[in-house]
């Protein structure tokens, strides 16, 4: 699930680091309802307690604690689900994205000390085999960001790093082998 419509979206800045989104940049209103209307119509669909895991910035955690009171579940915070690192355009209108997917398909390319697709991918997949070693039969949801989770759902269902072409929206929950929303709010 990606998290649902934050302050960052609102202010179309690309917020990525730790040091301003662990804190900030949470949900506006129009997010906080997103992410109720996407927990209330997942809750319908899945039939035991899911597993949740989030990212540690504000805006995904707040998403994932909607969903978690829906489904009577708690949030596991882990790291592994963080917002891509886009180096110098932290802070940056979120029209500069394409200064980093346009250094693509390279999947080790860092440009403007960003964090590589290969680096974002292997992070993010080692959460996903270390929960189903752990939860084998279980749901586990991952509330995250756009990047890891469009990255990941193109790697899972294209065994490679070619840049996202399944985009999620916000406060969308897809299950990671398919291209089309499970839940959509937008």
């Amino acid at each position: 699930m990606r998290h649902g419509w934050s302050e960052s979206n609102e202010q179309h800045v690309i917020a990525c680091s730790p040091e301003g989104s662990l804190e900030g940049f949470g949900l506006t209103e129009k997010g906080r309802n997103q992410a109720k209307q996407a927990a209330e119509a997942f809750s319908k669909i899945v039939n035991q307690e899911p597993i949740i895991y989030s990212s540690d910035f504000l805006r995904a955690l707040q998403t994932a604690e909607a969903v978690a009171g829906v489904c009577h579940s708690n949030v596991i915070t882990d790291v592994r689900l963080r917002e891509r690192n886009l180096g110098e355009l932290d802070g940056e209108s979120a029209d500069d994205y394409y200064k980093v997917w346009d250094a693509e398909p390279d999947p080790d390319a860092h440009p403007l000390n960003s964090e590589s697709l290969r680096q974002m991918v292997g992070r993010v997949k080692s959460l996903i085999d270390d929960c189903e070693q752990k939860y084998n039969e279980r749901v586990v949801m991952f509330v995250s960001h756009g990047d890891p989770l469009v990255a990941i759902n193109s790697y899972v269902m294209h065994g490679d790093y070619r840049p996202p072409i399944h985009y999620i929206g916000n406060a969308e929950i897809r299950r990671i082998d398919e291209a089309t929303p499970t839940v959509s709010v937008e």
